[in-house]
């Protein structure tokens, strides 16, 4: 029996999907980094719960109901706090509703304190945090298109807020980046589930990238040139690292046939994660804007209705 070349195509490339996919097969993937913000992830999937049960499924499998809600939906407890509040700044309400989430010792049935926190504001918000810094710009620029350069040569890297990044030099020499200045680049929009995360996951771009908003980038003096042999961007510019914000993977995709070394990117994932560059996990920023599109959405909507009488 002879098979064509196309049908083992696209059962290598069903398989491959398998892998990417199974949730059995995840926990034999490398962890490239075990500090990812989980508490911030598990604050937006409660919030975003809160709105939308569909839009939260993991979260509806283990919260409680009360006699009230009609599972799986609930009574919108929290949406009937908020609504009337609708001319609050979204990213400001709800970064001072997870201060208080993270004071709550009991993390079930918290619409009220949510809704507290999110119309008069909450003490423990910490707008000089790592985490506030990068989820403000990313929340300020949510219509944007970004910039997105993987790191390429991992012990060119430097995390110093002054350095240039990418460092000169930094690139594989290949097409117009042989120059050692122009750097190969993707360009995508929150939340980068495109050409930012879907790759041959074997290389280092693929699981830790900076990013940047188009506007930035052309003000810092940032350059967009074409290759005439690719069709993906390359830029050329001179810009500090902490004008950047990095977002990564928490595990490799695959356990063989990568091409760096996976002990490698892990340091330097810590690294990036120690200093006070911006920083984000993947699945945390989709966590982070799902909730906060969601909320927009949702006092949109509410343009509509006549709060005369709460």
């Amino acid at each position: 029996m002879i098979v064509s070349k196309n049908r083992i195509r696209r059962w290598r490339n069903a398989y491959h999907e398998f892998l990417h996919t199974n949730e059995l097969m995840k926990y034999r993937w490398p962890v490239l980094s075990e500090e990812n913000d989980d508490d911030f992830k598990d604050f937006c999937d409660l919030f975003t719960f809160y709105l939308c049960t569909s839009c939260s499924p993991k979260t509806r499998a283990w919260h409680p109901s009360e006699f009230d809600w009609e599972w799986p939906h609930h009574n919108a407890r929290l949406l009937r706090l908020l609504l009337p509040h609708r001319a609050k700044v979204p990213f400001e309400g709800l970064m001072a509703a997870y201060a208080a989430y993270c004071e709550a010792d009991d993390k079930n049935f918290l619409e009220e304190t949510f809704a507290e926190a999110f119309i008069h504001g909450h003490p423990g918000l910490d707008r000089t945090s790592n985490l506030f810094q990068t989820t403000q710009i990313l929340a300020s620029h949510q219509s944007d298109t970004f910039i997105c350069h993987g790191i390429e040569r991992l012990e060119a890297y430097n995390n110093d807020p002054a350095a240039q990044y990418p460092p000169i030099d930094s690139m594989k020499k290949q097409t117009i980046a042989e120059n050692g200045k122009s750097y190969a680049i993707e360009t995508d929009r929150l939340p980068l589930i495109n050409c930012a995360s879907s790759h041959s996951i074997i290389d280092p771009w693929d699981y830790c990238k900076g990013i940047i908003p188009l506007p930035v980038f052309q003000q810092l003096g940032g350059q967009i040139l074409l290759a005439p042999d690719r069709e993906h961007f390359y830029a050329e510019s001179a810009i500090p690292i902490n004008e950047w914000c990095f977002v990564y993977f928490r595990q490799a995709r695959r356990r063989k046939g990568l091409k760096f070394d996976v002990d490698l990117l892990r340091q330097k994932i810590t690294e990036l994660r120690s200093s006070e560059l911006r920083i984000i996990e993947f699945e945390t920023l989709w966590a982070f804007l799902r909730a906060l599109t969601l909320l927009q959405q949702k006092f949109e909507m509410a343009e509509l209705m006549d709060f005369s009488e709460a």
